[in-house]
């Protein structure tokens, strides 16, 4: 099976349980990855819109847009790592 950023969840999760090499454990890593930055870029962007911190909402809007750019780097490496570990 093809590892994209488009496989669902449950099929990620059933390949990496299988007996296949791919995805690992790098793979995993950088799923648990992309779900924190994914966390982040939410409590960022519900505090950059909340009345009660609009001192900080640009920052939060900053660091809203640098956990989107953590988030898709992260996605990005489950497919590289799957590459890396067929090429050996």
């Amino acid at each position: 099976m093809e590892i994209n950023q488009t496989l669902r969840i449950d099929e990620f999760t059933a390949q990496l349980a299988s007996a296949e090499p791919t995805p690992g454990g790098g793979g995993a890593a950088a799923l648990v990855g992309a779900q924190a930055a994914a966390l982040a870029e939410m409590a960022a962007r519900v505090t950059a819109k909340s009345p009660r911190h609009v001192q900080a909402a640009g920052e939060m809007r900053t660091m809203a847009a640098e956990a989107a750019e953590l988030r898709r780097g992260m996605l990005e490496l489950i497919a590289a790592d799957a590459q890396a570990f067929a090429a050996l």
